[in-house]
């Protein structure tokens, strides 16, 4: 096969885009596509590749899997070994002991597999994944163990039915992409089944190039589609979303893009000279080592700070990432590729150590709780201890589509349920704090929560939404209707609900919710109150705790003091993150009690994440059950009825 560095051009139109989206540049938010044009360029030259030997009666299996691992294991054991004491010396243990599995999972070839089961790729928490981008690896070592097996088979029986066979296989796999998106987006995303088709693209093109060139011979033929590709490109770069649905058809924007522009472009195009400039190709034949590096450079950097590093760090990352990949390709990628470096033998059993390496530390990893022993004290375990949520959440929490009637919600403690809270996952800890602190008179609680609800009563919302929605009209019409029932406690994370989440940004000020939508939000919130007291129940409003910087078990492992007071975010930021609600609170019905956490857990400068050897959340946002006892005895201070 004659080489073609327009290729090693669009690697860089793939690599770039990526390495700008994770470093969470918005103009280049649909830059995740990135990977989906290398699985087309992977499955266009691996299979141009091995027709060629086959033509040429040379190929060999033993051959083809050692080129893949001095292609692919180098590099991958270099950032492997460089990011492993990193994350060592960073990580908490429950992120530590991820990161070990992800070192497993990448020997065996399954990471994307284990990303699929933990993981969502566009949730802020995956930002601090150092091996998530190595589910793309996954999927290709999946796809070639096999792969060159058809390939030799069909040679052999039926050369004209190869490419009939490849494109119902990949049909197969693009609608059965698109039909389990709706089912299980993840599992579309990360799982081989639903990717196939984006590798059998590059296959075919490799199959049939020379008919696709012979009916578009034309050079302004060429011309056109290779223009339509590269837009195509940077349409999908720019203007996809994480909320895009994705893979599925929308995948097919940058697919068809790749195969118009590997198809048509070359040196004597505008879009293959651009692609050939020297630039442009020296970015690609580093592309494969800036992949590797860029997320375990961002991440540990993102994990070692205190909130979303300033944009210049992250330019300045940016950069260190292609320098790193240079020197990566120069000294391990180029060398390990020559035989007279390393023959035969001597790579299998470099893989072998490799292989062996990573296992036995991500093995150890795992069993220790991510070396828990080593990298505690005594005192943070004991602190850790009690960042605990409730042991109830599990059984009594509804989400999704499948939640179960609401008149069979939890009932704690037995006797008669005359309080029920109603919320958010924000109203969990709490019903099971509420309902210890009325167990000694024999009150029992009615327990109302579903998960990433925001206040929906009086809408009929879309999307992820839209199960919320419906819950909440159901309980707040049972709740409603139960005379038995005589007090609501309310408790919603308003402030997201209200703004969107702080991570991933913070220090800055969430502002993701439209202000129209958010008055709608807001006007449910009063709503659900109002139809509450009109049905003659007291309500006590319990406003969202204070949220954190980090995740609980971070800021405990980082406190030299831990049993002492463990700091969280500062009063001045919570207090802007607060404004809207504190002057809109007004609207609250007067009759409303209201308990604010803020008074509980900040004073003028600060707020407290642990306090005296109490953890008082379980995540970043979360009160954990000791953080809702806080709370819940201010609730009961009011002397309602059944309290």
């Amino acid at each position: 096969m004659n080489y073609r560095p327009e290729i090693d051009g669009l690697r860089a139109v793939a690599v770039l885009p990526v390495i700008l989206f994770h470093a969470g540049f918005d103009f280049m938010a649909g830059g995740f596509v990135g990977v989906d044009i290398f699985f087309v360029i992977s499955g266009y030259l691996i299979t141009s590749i091995i027709m060629t030997e086959l033509a040429e009666g040379r190929f060999n299996l033993i051959a083809f899997y050692e080129r893949r691992a001095r292609r692919i294991l180098p590099a991958l054991f270099l950032v492997l070994a460089a990011s492993a004491p990193l994350a060592w010396w960073l990580l908490s243990p429950r992120d530590l002991k991820d990161f070990s599995q992800g070192l497993v999972a990448i020997v065996f070839s399954v990471s994307n597999v284990l990303f699929w089961l933990k993981s969502d790729y566009f949730s802020r928490a995956a930002e601090y994944n150092a091996l998530l981008h190595t589910w793309s690896l996954g999927v290709e070592e999946q796809f070639y163990i096999f792969f060159p097996l058809i390939l030799a088979f069909f040679w052999s029986v039926s050369r004209r039915s190869l490419v009939y066979c490849l494109a119902a296989a990949a049909l197969g796999s693009l609608l059965l992409a698109q039909y389990w998106l709706l089912r299980d987006p993840m599992g579309a995303f990360f799982l081989l089944p639903f990717r196939a088709w984006e590798l059998l693209g590059g296959a075919l093109a490799a199959l049939t190039a020379h008919k696709w060139r012979e009916a578009f011979s034309s050079r302004w033929g060429r011309e056109v589609l290779t223009m339509v590709g590269m837009l195509l490109l940077l349409g999908a770069v720019t203007l996809f979303r994480r909320t895009t649905p994705f893979p599925g058809g929308w995948a097919l924007v940058p697919v068809c893009g790749t195969l118009l522009i590997i198809l048509f472009a070359d040196r004597h195009t505008l879009v293959g000279s651009v692609l050939c400039a020297k630039p442009v190709v020296w970015v690609g034949l580093v592309s494969y080592s800036a992949y590797l590096w860029h997320v375990p450079i961002f991440s540990l950097t993102r994990y070692a700070g205190t909130g979303e590093p300033h944009v210049t760090v992250m330019l300045f990352l940016c950069f260190a990432t292609i320098l790193l990949a240079w020197a990566t390709w120069r000294f391990v990628e180029v060398p390990f590729r020559s035989k007279s470096f390393v023959q035969s033998s001597g790579i299998f059993k470099f893989a072998g150590a490799g292989f062996v390496l990573f296992f036995v530390f991500g093995f150890a990893g795992h069993l220790s709780g991510g070396f828990e022993r080593l990298k505690l004290t005594d005192e943070h375990r004991k602190v850790l201890a009690t960042a605990a949520s409730s042991p109830m959440r599990k059984k009594c929490h509804a989400e999704g589509a499948d939640f179960g009637p609401v008149g069979d919600a939890c009932k704690y403690h037995g006797g008669l349920a005359q309080t029920a809270v109603f919320g958010d996952s924000h109203a969990v800890e709490l019903a099971y704090a509420l309902a210890d602190a009325l167990r000694a008179k024999d009150l029992a609680i009615a327990h109302f929560s579903f998960s990433g609800c925001v206040p929906a009563l009086g809408r009929s919302l879309t999307g992820e939404l839209v199960h919320c929605s419906v819950w909440t009209k159901q309980a707040v019409d049972y709740i409603a209707s139960q005379q038995e029932i005589t007090n609501v406690v309310v408790s919603y994370r308003i402030h997201a609900a209200l703004f969107g989440d702080h991570e991933g940004i913070y220090p800055a000020i969430p502002d993701a919710v439209g202000e129209s939508e958010r008055a709608l939000r807001w006007k449910s919130y009063v709503a659900a109150l109002q139809v509450f007291l009109d049905h003659g129940k007291n309500v006590v409003l319990v406003l969202q705790a204070p949220e954190l910087p980090k995740r609980i078990d971070e800021m405990i492992m980082r406190s030299r003091e831990p049993l002492a007071v463990v700091s969280g975010i500062s009063r001045e930021w919570w207090d802007l993150r607060t404004r809207y609600v504190r002057e809109h609170l007004s609207d609250i019905p007067a009759a409303v009690k209201i308990v604010d956490p803020t008074a509980l857990f900040c004073d003028a400068l600060r707020c407290v994440a642990a306090d005296d050897g109490q953890a008082f959340y379980f995540d970043d946002d979360h009160p954990s059950v000791a953080g809702a006892r806080v709370i819940a005895t201010e609730v009961v201070r009011f002397d309602l009825p059944g309290f």
